[in-house]
Formats: C-alpha cells, sequence, structure tokens
C-alpha cells in the first residue's frame, strides 16, 4: 500500500510538473492570422509568453532581412492548445516586449517610450479619420512648392496596432519652367552607391486653366526609400535625382525642414514602438 501510494505521488508530480502546450500565433497588417502558428511547451504563462516574444522578434529581423519593412509581421497573440487567447498584464507586456527586442536589435532599440512620445506630437498633426484610425504627419509639412521636392513621413495606428511607416514626395513645376518633366523614377547617391528607386504610381494633379501641375508619390518605406531616409539622417545625402522615361533628369534638393520633419517621425515612429531598421542590413 505505501509503495502504491509513493508511484501515485510520483505521477502526480510528474503530471503536475509538465509544461503545458501554447501557441504563437502571428498576424498581419490587417489583424489575420494567416501566418501560421508555432506551438510551444513552456511551465507557466510568463515563460511561454517570454518565448513568443523571441519568435515574433526573429521573424520580424528575419522579414526585413529578406523582403524589407513592409512585410514583416504586425503583431501576435498568445494561446492555449485550443486558441483560447492567454490573459497577460499590459504592464508586464511591454517590460517583456523592451527587453526582447533589445537582445533583437541591440541598440537601434525599438522600445516603446511614452516620455518621448509625447515630447515628439506637438510637431505633428494627429487625425482620426471615420474608421477610427490614428494619422500621425509633420504639422510643418509641405506640399505645393513651385520648383521644390517635398519629402515627408507619416504612419498611422489602427487597433493599437502601427501601421506601416509611409514616404511622401511631391514636386510641383509650371509649364514655362525650365524643371519640367514627368517623374518615372528617383535616383539616390549614397555613400557613393547609386540607389534607384521606381515608384509603382506617380499621381499627376494638373488644375483646369493652370499650367502648373503637382507630381505625387506616397508609398510604403521599402529599402531603397529606407537607404535613402537613413542618408538623409546623418546628411550624407542632400538630393535627389529626378529622371523621366526619357532619361532626362533633374537634380533637386532637400530643405532642412525636410531633414527636421523626417528625422522627428523615425523618432516618434520608433518611441510608439514601430520597427525601423537604421542598419542597412543585419
Amino acid at each position: 500500500m505505501k509503495k502504491l501510494l509513493i508511484f501515485a505521488f510520483f505521477i502526480c508530480f510528474v503530471v503536475c510538473s509538465c509544461d503545458k502546450e501554447y501557441k504563437y500565433v502571428p498576424f498581419d497588417k490587417n489583424a489575420n492570422p494567416t501566418m501560421g502558428d508555432f506551438s510551444i511547451k513552456a511551465s507557466s504563462d510568463s515563460v511561454a509568453y517570454n518565448h513568443a516574444l523571441s519568435l515574433y522578434a526573429f521573424d520580424i529581423k528575419s522579414a526585413l532581412r529578406e523582403v524589407g519593412v513592409s512585410d514583416y509581421p504586425h503583431g501576435f497573440l498568445l494561446t492555449d492548445s485550443k486558441y483560447k487567447i492567454v490573459p497577460i498584464d499590459s504592464e508586464q507586456k511591454e517590460r517583456w516586449t523592451n527587453s526582447a527586442l533589445q537582445v533583437y536589435f541591440g541598440d537601434d532599440g525599438y522600445k516603446i517610450d511614452t516620455k518621448k512620445s509625447e515630447e515628439l506630437l506637438q510637431y505633428f498633426d494627429v487625425q482620426t479619420d471615420k474608421n477610427g484610425t490614428i494619422w500621425y504627419l509633420p504639422k510643418s509639412r509641405s506640399y505645393y512648392n513651385r520648383d521644390k521636392l517635398s519629402v515627408w513621413l507619416y504612419f498611422n495606428k489602427s487597433n493599437n496596432k502601427l501601421g506601416h511607416l509611409h514616404i511622401y514626395f511631391g514636386y510641383t513645376t509650371y509649364s514655362s519652367s525650365y524643371n519640367w518633366l514627368y517623374i518615372n523614377k528617383l535616383v539616390f547617391s549614397v555613400n557613393g552607391e547609386q540607389i534607384t528607386y521606381i515608384p509603382d504610381k506617380v499621381e499627376k494633379d494638373k488644375e483646369k486653366n493652370s499650367s502648373s501641375m503637382t507630381q505625387e508619390i506616397d508609398e510604403v518605406v521599402s529599402n531603397p526609400t529606407r537607404k535613402f531616409i537613413n542618408s538623409l539622417l546623418t546628411l550624407t545625402t542632400t538630393q535627389v535625382k529626378l529622371v523621366d522615361r526619357s532619361n532626362e533628369y533633374l537634380y533637386k534638393s532637400i530643405s532642412e525642414d525636410d531633414v527636421i520633419n523626417i528625422r522627428r517621425s523615425v523618432e516618434l515612429y520608433k518611441a510608439m514602438g514601430g520597427f525601423y531598421l537604421v542598419k542597412d542590413e543585419w
């Protein structure tokens, strides 16, 4: 009888001390869990969450290295084996998230910095659209400067998740101007490397009975534009080469105000927990 009790106690101890099964479920920018899931064995919810954070950081790093900043997982869920969400204290989440991302991204950080965000927000127009999406745009952004190139960054936040970082280029010319051309591509010179950026679309806005035309590019930051932004942040680039289909071109300088706006946008995006690669490669 005594042996049976000892054996029963041993079985109970083994069963009770076994790791539980969890699921790490990353999701895309539309909050759809379309990226598959991964099973985790852990002794507690906190251990499982930190394991999931490591997987999340690794997925982001891998995605950025392979395809650029537009295709990383936008977040993740930690669930039990039956896909029921595991509740984690929000303050603990923030501390663990900052710690995990610091391990994977080093001094480039990506820590959520509420104090810095509050300091930077004074320089931004914060607008909420009818869908509840919050947009962050530089207050001193420019649109229609004659014969000058306007460049700035912006982003949004929806369902408490940051969207992708966007870049805007705007160029207004007049038919009588020697600076008239239809933009097909932009070329940046970064540390001696010629980087060509061909936008998916260039919007052309010409008013009736007007000799002016504005050309606009508004797209998610990609690898070519990321390198261009990095060079602006370090002031190694101050010009952009605008090229048309016949390879006619113009060099346009980036204003100091635009450089300041870009720097603030990157800082705010990072302070709010956004992922923006500062290094060219990992």
